[in-house]
């Protein structure tokens, strides 16, 4: 069902993480360590790049997390029948046009692999996952499970 929204090819070259300023980060909350993605936070603002962050809460109620500026939050009760996150949701996210987007979904979740897939960022980087193979512009094969294996295996090909 996803592919359906999958983009036009895009003609542009990679730029380098020297050359970004905005930087969006895509992660499901339930998998990832918040010391874990305040580190990969920090690491791109101690370079000087503006950072903005989408999570998505696999349940109906996100609990007590409150989105702001710079924070983004969505959950079950934010998807279609089909596990898509609705529009209206997620574009204040999707339609930033963020130099790099990273998708530390290392599971393939539907929720995540849409946002990438909807994202206007300029290169969109995540774990490679045949049925997503649409969903991101570099993707890096690897067996890995957790947040930080991923970001250390995607921060290899930023530098």
């Amino acid at each position: 069902m996803l592919v359906k929204y999958k983009q036009i090819t895009k003609p542009e070259r990679l730029h380098s993480l020297g050359n970004a300023r905005e930087i969006g980060i895509v992660y499901d909350v339930k998998s990832t360590e918040i010391q874990s993605l305040n580190a990969i936070v920090h690491y791109f603002e101690s370079l000087g790049k503006n950072v903005m962050s989408l999570g998505f809460y696999n349940e109906k109620e996100s609990n007590n997390l409150v989105s702001d500026a710079k924070t983004l939050y969505f959950n079950q009760k934010d998807l279609d029948f089909w596990k898509i996150p609705k529009q209206e949701l997620v574009s204040v996210f999707t339609n930033q046009e963020f130099d790099f987007l990273l998708n530390l979904d290392t599971v393939g979740s539907i929720p995540l692999q849409a946002i990438s897939t909807f994202s206007k960022a300029r290169t969109r980087m995540g774990k490679h996952f045949d049925q997503y193979n649409f969903a991101h512009d570099f993707m890096v094969k690897s067996d890995v499970t957790s947040t930080d294996d991923l970001f250390a295996s995607i921060q290899k090909y930023l530098k």
